[in-house]
């Protein structure tokens, strides 16, 4: 049996750099975390300095990836679910149209 692979729906490219930030009420630097988060597939890029807001980004294009408690959502799991079974037939149909 010959498998195909199939392209993924969503990509994503992170970079995380430090960056110098110069707090002024201290007159001191502090270093901060900068995060530039790049969707292959659509080309939308977000520049930003927190987990959440990464998060909330990837989530846009993926639906939801955890619940409140931190275990991955019902809605989730069927997405993969669903997204595994389309992959099968789609491989599937390619298979008799004579592409694997």
């Amino acid at each position: 049996m010959t498998s195909t692979l199939v392209p993924p729906r969503n990509t994503f490219v992170l970079r995380f750099w430090w960056s110098d930030t110069v707090d002024d009420t201290r007159s001191t630097n502090r270093h901060v975390w900068r995060v530039r988060v790049e969707h292959l597939q659509s080309g939308e890029v977000m520049n930003l300095q927190d987990v959440h807001t990464l998060l909330a980004f990837i989530e846009r294009f993926t639906g939801p990836l955890f619940s409140a408690a931190g275990e991955m959502t019902a809605s989730s799991a069927q997405n993969r679910e669903e997204q595994a079974r389309n992959d099968a037939n789609q491989q599937e149909a390619e298979k008799h149209r004579g592409f694997s």
